[in-house]
């Protein structure tokens, strides 16, 4: 069996990047299985991967669908795959092994998934009726159909750490929705109503703290939505632009919502610095469109998938340290500082108090979640 212990990039460079082959035409779709090494992939060629990025070719293929694959994504504990496909069908797999759990049709095409904090929801896209579907795990059926969009609905995506969720659409919006009584009697009531792009809006992530809400769109820039305090209904949102030549397929935050990634058909991934609404840095090594991206839960890896028939696993622990990022955060003015926790170099635009000029803001994440 082949194997990835090779990083296929130049020995001096900053990011080291593996190559993921396997499957049989493009990847579109990609996210970590258990926060590190595991990684899911779901293709045109029908199947849902399992990989294992430090040794094997693939650890388990998943099949079941009889179209290609738009969305995998797997539940916080790893357990449970989602998949959805152009076959009009939802699975969701036991990840160790490799069984369906569930698989329920759809009245139209399914073009995206995702798995709640808990476990216990799953969201589904449809097509045809421009609908969000709520899906109980324990009971493995439809709880509650939203047709809220006037069109067909791109993406979904739930909070991190509570019943908050976000779609996207070809119609140009973005809804911010909330399971409230998801208990006992499931009444989701849309929050929020947000409008900006001027083109399909494909990808949204919350920030940890679901302050801030990301959206990608095919008119080739990311908005990022201050959900909390709402001050994108005076002067709009954070508009990040001149990043990609191509439309935006996917975005997600760190942790801590000052960074983000966006993966684009001009064949890049962008890491941006949001908090100064500039690109920090490009990872170029695509062949074909970026179609889907995912944050290992460290944040020192960036899984991609790619219409050229590959996943990249791209270790950018050390990106700060490359010179074009420090050059350009000198250009844009910002005093630079050395984190007295890991010795790295972080932004003076970060620090608020006296423990923030001390330490970067990963290390006061940690310090806090010590106390």
């Amino acid at each position: 069996m082949e194997k990835y212990n090779d990083w296929e990039n130049e020995k001096l460079a900053k990011v080291k990047i593996k190559v993921l082959r396997g499957h049989n035409g493009g990847v579109n779709t990609c996210c970590f299985l258990n926060g590190e090494n595991l990684v899911v992939s779901g293709g045109e060629d029908k199947t849902v991967r399992i990989w294992d990025s430090i040794d094997p070719l693939h650890k388990l293929t998943l099949t079941g669908h009889n179209d290609e694959i738009t969305c995998c994504r797997s539940s916080p504990d790893g357990r449970k795959i989602a998949s959805t496909s152009l076959d009009k069908y939802l699975m969701v797999w036991d990840s160790t092994t490799g069984q369906p759990l569930l698989k329920s049709q759809h009245d139209g095409m399914v073009m995206s998934c995702d798995v709640s904090f808990d476990g216990k929801y799953i969201l589904s896209c449809s097509d045809l009726n421009n609908a969000v579907l709520i899906w109980d795990v324990r009971q493995k059926k439809c709880i509650k159909t939203l047709n809220y969009h006037t069109s067909t609905v791109l993406s979904c995506r739930f909070a991190r750490g509570s019943h908050r969720f976000c779609s996207t659409s070809m119609d140009l919006t973005t809804y911010v929705c909330h399971l409230w009584d998801y208990c006992d009697q499931l009444d989701p009531h849309f929050l929020l109503k947000l409008k900006g792009h001027i083109n399909m809006i494909a990808s949204c992530d919350f920030s940890a703290d679901e302050r801030r809400l990301c959206t990608g769109s095919w008119d080739k820039t990311v908005n990022i939505w201050d959900v909390n305090a709402g001050t994108y209904r005076k002067e709009g949102p954070l508009t990040l632009k001149d990043g990609h030549d191509g439309c935006v397929s996917a975005c997600r935050f760190f942790k801590d919502g000052s960074s983000m990634i966006s993966a684009s058909y001009d064949e890049t991934l962008v890491v941006w610095d949001v908090e100064n609404a500039c690109k920090k840095f490009s990872l170029e090594s695509h062949t074909g469109w970026v179609t889907d991206c995912d944050l290992s839960d460290d944040e020192k890896s960036v899984i991609s998938s790619s219409k050229d028939g590959t996943l990249r696993f791209w270790d950018i622990e050390n990106s700060d340290e490359i010179p074009v990022i420090l050059q350009n955060k000198k250009n844009i003015g910002l005093r630079l500082l050395q984190c007295q926790g890991c010795t790295k170099q972080f932004s003076i635009a970060q620090a608020q108090d006296a423990l923030s000029i001390k330490y970067c803001v990963f290390c006061r994440l940690e310090r806090q979640s010590a106390l």
